[in-house]
């Protein structure tokens, strides 16, 4: 074999370049799964702030697992309790993220410019979608907030056990 058909050529290495640049984008850009495969999901995490009184909490969905943190531990994203989820629970977490348009061609925008907020970083099989969320003083999009406050319902399910073991009145 002779030197020169050894030697790699500028533009040979610009067209791998563009092939692999295409199969991550592509990859990275899959629609998100359709409505019955919400298996495909990897991980949900919903940061909600309100800068004004200073309050966050952070819900994470992986697999069957509601995760949440609140204050501090919000903040590092380092959850302090999980909820298993059942696949009726699952389905209705999916549609409310769906009514809310989440998995919308375009992700709902904002509607003023805060204090409050909300970080949405969704994965799934061959895609990811990563979104903010102002909203109009404390008030986020009705959608929005209806997600906010089933994942609030479900985490809130930590206080069962304790508030069943209270004694009652008579």
């Amino acid at each position: 074999m002779t030197r020169s058909a050894m030697v790699f050529h500028p533009r040979s290495a610009v067209c791998v370049l563009l092939v692999v640049a295409t199969a991550i984008l592509t990859a990275c850009g899959a629609p998100p799964p359709a409505k019955g495969d919400d298996g495909a999901f990897r991980h949900i995490r919903v940061r909600d702030e309100d800068d004004a009184d200073g309050r966050i909490a952070f819900y994470e969905i992986s697999g069957d697992t509601l995760a949440f943190a609140g204050g501090l531990a919000a903040m590092r994203e380092t959850p302090e309790t999980t909820e298993s989820l059942d696949r009726e629970t699952m389905a209705a977490v999916m549609d409310s993220i769906r009514e809310a348009g989440w998995l919308a061609a375009t992700p709902p925008s904002s509607i003023g410019d805060g204090p409050r907020s909300l970080s949405v970083d969704m994965t799934w099989r061959g895609g990811r979608r990563t979104f903010r969320i102002d909203g109009d003083g404390r008030e986020l999009p009705p959608g929005s907030e209806a997600v906010v406050v089933l994942l609030k319902r479900i985490a809130d399910r930590r206080f069962e056990e304790i508030i069943d073991s209270l004694p009652r009145g008579r």
